[in-house]
């Protein structure tokens, strides 16, 4: 039975919330709240991709809350992720995409529908939550029992600052010249460090080599929490109809030894740099895949690089830290939290791995599900 809540303050009146799992004619209305929350609408096939089509579980993950009018007012989907910990797999569940209508907002939704989430899941093969929320929203699941693991800093090669800034709603007399001169000392760092090469080729796909970005993730998996890239997880991670993907792939002696998944969207004037496999690649292949995506995207705006971008190779290619100054004037790294599905029985630890740590997770942005 889905729970029922009953308020009667707010500018809605007086109403009696439902909060049930998703059921069959539920899309349109998510599609429709979407728009209302976030101001840009979502298509029905990118719900099939995220929701429906994913392969790790039976059901589409998703918890609603409806009126007493039958409108979808609340949604709580989740992005299932397979983890590896320590060499063991594990279910993961990232909540994301939240939405509560704005005339029905401050009435507790939010906490409840994540509530009825827990209570799902607990008799679920799922082991823990992990997602990003952002300040407005992170108190909400601290309360709720999540811990904070700590930042996760995203690395910005700013190439058209102007635009950008424009772009991002940042714009200002002030920062703008500091963010000029940080794209112009990039940009001069590449052009006068550029590998010539190192025996390392590279070769451009316009579709993702399923089998071969499989192979390279199983041949050198990393040891922090991660996901487990293997040919179920790549094929339907990168179906995500909102993007286009590249796979960059660097080759010694014929062999593939690193590759780079480049996230493109519609309008390419941001590019995301959504994956290396793997996720720590020696500095001479990262240092040659990023030799050929900045050659590439040279046009775009920015491109943006993940958490696991070795220090070395990204101060070489002029990528600076958003949890660092300038940019942290104008950005705010993303917060890592975690919980585990059942807590009374846990010691926050998976495979004898404690969650809350930083440095047990290697994260890069295909763990995150935005791109």
């Amino acid at each position: 039975m889905p729970e029922q809540i009953d308020h009667a303050s707010g500018s809605a009146g007086t109403n009696q919330y439902h909060v049930r799992p998703f059921e069959p004619g539920d899309t349109e209305g998510i599609l429709d709240l979407f728009e209302a929350v976030w101001g840009e609408r979502r298509s029905e096939p990118w719900f099939e991709w995220k929701y429906r089509s994913n392969p790790y579980v039976d059901h589409v993950p998703v918890m609603v809350v409806v009126d007493d009018r039958d409108n979808l007012v609340g949604a709580r989907p989740l992005f299932v992720v397979p983890l590896g910990i320590a060499g063991e797999r594990v279910l993961a569940l990232q909540p994301g995409d939240t939405m509560v209508h704005p005339d029905h907002r401050r009435r507790g939704l939010f906490t409840r529908m994540t509530e009825r989430t827990i209570d799902r899941y607990r008799d679920h093969e799922a082991a823990l939550f992990f997602n990003f929320p952002n300040s407005k929203s992170r108190p909400g699941y601290m309360k709720l029992g999540w811990r904070t693991v700590g930042p996760v800093s995203t690395y910005y090669r700013i190439q058209q600052p102007s635009t950008w800034l424009e772009t991002n709603g940042l714009l200002g007399r002030a920062i703008e010249p500091v963010a000029d001169a940080a794209a112009a000392v990039g940009t001069r760092i590449v052009d006068a460090t550029a590998p010539s090469g190192g025996g390392i080729s590279i070769r451009r796909h316009d579709t993702i080599p399923t089998t071969l970005l499989a192979s390279l993730y199983e041949g050198a998996s990393p040891s922090g929490i991660h996901a487990v890239r293997d040919d179920d997880y790549v094929r339907w991670r990168y179906g995500n109809p909102q993007w286009s993907y590249r796979t960059y792939v660097a080759r010694k002696d014929s062999t593939a030894i690193a590759a780079a998944v480049v996230a493109m969207p519609d309008d390419g004037e941001t590019v995301r740099i959504t994956d290396l496999v793997p996720p720590k690649p020696t500095d001479s292949a990262l240092a040659a895949l990023s030799s050929a995506i900045v050659t590439e995207y040279a046009h775009a705006d920015a491109i943006l690089a993940p958490p696991t971008f070795a220090t070395s190779v990204r101060r070489r290619f002029g990528f600076l830290d958003d949890a660092r100054p300038p940019l942290s004037a104008m950005t705010t790294p993303r917060t890592l939290v975690t919980r585990p599905v059942v807590t009374e029985t846990t010691d926050w630890t998976i495979a004898d791995t404690a969650l809350t740590e930083a440095s047990n997770w290697t994260i890069t942005f295909t763990e995150q599900d935005n791109y």
